[in-house]
């Protein structure tokens, strides 16, 4: 079994919802989207052998969870006026962001997942004996594309 590096991850952003991204630099630790789907209980009296039926529901795409080195003078990190991480949470909660992530390293190519969403959780944080740092949470909204290229 090939064994795949997760080092050199690459996060993009679009404020605008189209197709300009911009990197999101100094990522640390990424987890997600953690796809979920409901299941819907259809049981009814008319089971025999007393045992629940269930039938698939919506999937839930999830949620994308990162933590980066802050940089106070990176648009990307502390944009305002509805840009960058930290600006988005300001903007209007219609608008969906694009993103795009890229693992390279993969056999064959470098995995590219792209989704639509909203940064939903920015949370910096100055400890006395590290770096400023920040923890943001995306949300996604519709279905996630995967590829390598």
């Amino acid at each position: 079994m090939t064994r795949h590096p997760s080092h050199g991850l690459n996060l993009y952003a679009d404020w605008n919802g189209g197709t300009s991204y911009g990197q999101i630099g100094q990522i640390k630790d990424w987890t997600g989207p953690g796809l979920s789907r409901d299941s819907n209980d259809v049981s009814d009296h008319d089971i025999a052998d007393f045992m629940r039926v269930f039938v698939a529901g919506l999937t839930d795409p999830g949620e994308c969870s990162f933590d980066v080195n802050l940089d106070p003078h990176d648009s990307e990190h502390l944009g305002t006026g509805g840009t960058g991480m930290f600006g988005s949470m300001q903007a209007d909660p219609s608008v969906l962001n694009a993103f795009k992530v890229e693992l390279p390293g993969i056999v064959g190519g470098t995995l590219t997942m792209t989704f639509d969403g909203f940064v939903n959780a920015w949370e910096p944080s100055a400890p006395v004996g590290g770096s400023l740092s920040g923890s943001v949470g995306i949300k996604v909204s519709g279905a996630p594309s995967m590829a390598v290229t």
